[in-house]
């Protein structure tokens, strides 16, 4: 990529990646729908974007893999399209299919990262976030959880993050965030 102070299209880290300052997201509209996402994907790095942005339980990395690849197939993309992925709080899940649980934030971090690397075909991603801050539902450090349960779509209305119940799942996730970056 062209270096960061290149008309504003990318951004420097503080590792010294440089990264498109715009991606496309494919959590709202896309969610659990694999088709939907690579049509999605597909059209947006056909009209210039430059990366795509997608979570661990928005369950639509099959589509973000087969986007990228048919762009490329279509020769409408460069080579090196910026992927960055979120985990989601440790606690957050109410749902089976992607569990990163209170009582093993380390090792289900790795184990559901490790899993989204296969989903989407690559062996790395160029940036991983910690999606939201843990929201288990009736513990004491939250003022409440907003989102709808039955889609696994859990997150705090506010956090306590200072309390040491989510300041110790959240090292865990970062620890395992730095573990798998190193």
């Amino acid at each position: 990529p062209p270096p960061a102070s290149a008309s504003g299209t990318h951004t420097a880290l503080s590792n010294g990646v440089v990264m498109p300052t715009m991606v496309l997201g494919t959590g709202a509209t896309t969610w659990m729908d694999n088709d939907k996402t690579e049509r999605m994907v597909t059209t947006a790095l056909k009209a210039g974007f430059l990366g795509i942005d997608t979570a661990n339980h928005y369950r639509n990395h099959e589509g973000v893999r087969r986007g990228i690849a048919a762009a490329r197939a279509a020769g409408d993309v460069a080579a090196d399209v910026w992927l960055q992925t979120k985990m989601e709080g440790c606690g957050n899940s109410v749902d089976p299919r992607s569990p990163i649980l209170k009582e093993s934030c380390y090792e289900d971090t790795r184990s559901v990262f490790s899993k989204s690397l296969e989903e989407l075909g690559v062996e790395k991603v160029d940036l991983t976030l910690l999606h939201s801050p843990p929201c288990v539902p009736g513990a004491p450090w939250n003022q409440g959880c907003i989102g709808h349960p039955a889609q696994d779509l859990v997150y705090p209305r506010r956090c306590d993050c200072a309390a040491a119940e989510p300041c110790r799942m959240m090292q865990q996730q970062w620890k395992a965030l730095e573990d798998e970056y190193a």
